[in-house]
């Protein structure tokens, strides 16, 4: 079969070339590791960052923040190291939210989610983190988020019920958000990324269009 490369679609030039276009093509990054060595000479404009890949795949460790149980704190040192590699490779940056925490005060990893509403001022506060990381850094304003896991492995999350009552407070959440972004005047936009079906493992809101559209009604984030 002949070989078939990017170019004969995008042209020689990746960079120049899909710039000129309505769409960027991108990845999720998750570390400094053999993934850094392979989206490296793809033809790129983006990257996804998922924060906690650097945190548990990096040899060594390169946390881009921490969490205490109550506040979220840049590393300035391997924030720019991820700059500095996003501007080497002419691409844009923007991240992708985990659905856990590692909290070093306790040395346990959490879980942050809409359906407990008493995290809603964390999940607040982990916004303004990246509120301020694109502001410094100039990377987009785009966030992505899954929707909130219900179940998993056969136990209820907190806060959960197991019904369209998690449909309603995840729209409630939105709105709790859109409303403090405009109040805060931060400068995010918020994407809620849909779900495959549910496993055996674990059941995740999102994945019937309908659950997405009830999620998101009204809301203008």
């Amino acid at each position: 079969m002949e070989n078939i490369r990017f170019s004969d679609f995008i042209g020689e030039n990746k960079y120049e070339d899909l710039m000129d276009r309505s769409y960027l093509v991108g990845a999720h990054w998750m570390s400094f590791e053999n993934e850094y060595e392979k989206i490296q000479h793809l033809p790129l404009t983006l990257v996804e960052v998922k924060p906690e890949g650097f945190r548990k795949y990096g040899n060594p460790s390169c946390p881009l923040y921490h969490f205490d149980g109550n506040s979220f704190q840049v590393d300035q040192n391997n924030m720019d190291k991820v700059a500095k590699a996003a501007k080497e490779m002419k691409v844009e940056v923007q991240f992708h939210l985990p659905d856990t925490e590692f909290n070093t005060s306790t040395n346990e990893e959490i879980v942050l989610t809409p359906l407990n509403r008493e995290q809603w001022p964390l999940l607040l506060k982990r916004i303004e983190l990246y509120h301020n990381i694109i502001k410094k850094y100039g990377f987009r304003n785009h966030l992505t988020m899954h929707p909130p896991v219900v179940e998993k492995g056969g136990r209820l999350m907190r806060g959960a019920k197991g019904n369209d009552e998690d449909v309603k407070t995840t729209n409630q959440f939105f709105k709790y958000l859109e409303d403090e972004i405009k109040r805060e005047e931060l400068d995010i936009q918020i994407g809620l990324e849909n779900q495959a079906d549910p496993s055996r493992q674990s059941k995740i809101l999102g994945y019937r269009t309908e659950q997405l559209i009830q999620m998101y009604y009204v809301i203008g984030i």
